[in-house]
């Protein structure tokens, strides 16, 4: 029910394939979400190879309820090729959370990626929070699909590229979005900052820059 990457400093895994996760509960932890910036020291680093086909995942969660991520960089893009690379994919989900991860696609169109995904499908996927992460160089930073209620997305630092002339930061793209909250996240060069088709879908305290419109 916990698997940990206690490595110091961390270490980067490869992986060939998207990784399918069917159990719970679980929780996934690295040493930390990498370095953001011109630093140095990587954490603990997932990137998939291009053999992994275009649309996979890093890791797709097909199970239900408490499931937990953190302290991850996701690498995405970096291969040749338009893949489409999804950092974490989760089908129905409940009482779950994404903390304190970071998710770095490309500067460039080439690939068209997304940090993380919420397909929504079964009867529906809420009470989760996603919290403290980093999301840069993403198509979409948040893409939010089928029946979701309840998600909490709060104090995450969406950093886009205006390169992508759809990104979209958070996108709640299905009219069964109902009663989500965006809370104190920064926004900065998204062609949206935020995009909604749902409803009863609340903003506190949120930081826009270079985003028009930003919600």
């Amino acid at each position: 029910d916990h698997v940990f990457d206690d490595y110091p400093g961390g270490g980067t895994y490869l992986f060939n394939s998207e990784a399918n996760v069917a159990n719970y509960p679980l929780r996934i932890s690295g040493s930390t979400r990498g370095t953001i910036g011109a630093g140095t020291g990587a954490g603990t680093v997932i990137r998939l190879a291009a053999a992994a086909g275009s649309g996979a995942a890093c890791i797709r969660f097909t199970s239900f309820a408490d499931l937990h991520v953190e302290r991850i960089k996701f690498l995405l893009g970096a291969s040749a090729g338009t893949l489409n690379f999804i950092g974490l994919r989760f089908a129905e989900l409940r009482s779950s959370s994404v903390s304190r991860c970071s998710f770095f696609g490309p500067a460039t169109t080439s690939d068209d990626t997304t940090a993380i995904q919420f397909d929504g499908t079964g009867t529906f996927t809420g009470a989760v929070v996603v919290s403290e992460n980093y999301i840069s160089n993403q198509l979409r930073g948040i893409k939010i699909l089928g029946s979701v209620t309840d998600l909490h997305i709060t104090n995450n630092t969406f950093y886009g590229t205006l390169s992508h002339l759809s990104s979209i930061g958070i996108d709640f793209a299905s009219a069964d979005c109902n009663g989500c909250m965006v809370i104190g996240n920064s926004f900065k060069l998204w062609f949206r900052g935020v995009k909604s088709i749902g409803s009863g879908i609340k903003q506190i305290g949120n930081r826009f820059e270079d985003s028009n419109p930003p919600w």
